[in-house]
């Protein structure tokens, strides 16, 4: 289930208004109220880390699944202009 889902599941389940989650988690209730009603379906890292923190919940790797590997950039070559003539 992912993290938006079970925040979803967990401000449906409190019995909580979007007031007082918001008042708790310092998170704007108008942000909750826009989550809630899918008119803003993603929410910023700070706010889940926020809401997660609120609620108890912990963000983890499910078994057998490995870390993506990002490609590893390689630093940019630095060029020397030529030597000017005299």
């Amino acid at each position: 289930m992912a993290i938006t889902d079970q925040l979803k599941q967990a401000i449906a389940d409190s019995g909580r208004t979007h007031y007082a989650i918001g008042k708790g988690a310092d998170v704007a209730p108008h942000v909750l109220d826009r989550f809630m009603s899918g008119e803003r379906p993603h929410l910023r890292t700070d706010t889940v880390n926020k809401l997660c923190e609120y609620f108890g919940l912990e963000l983890c790797r499910k078994k057998g699944q490995s870390a993506r590997k990002r490609p590893v950039k390689k630093p940019a070559t630095s060029r020397k202009r030529p030597a000017k003539k005299k």
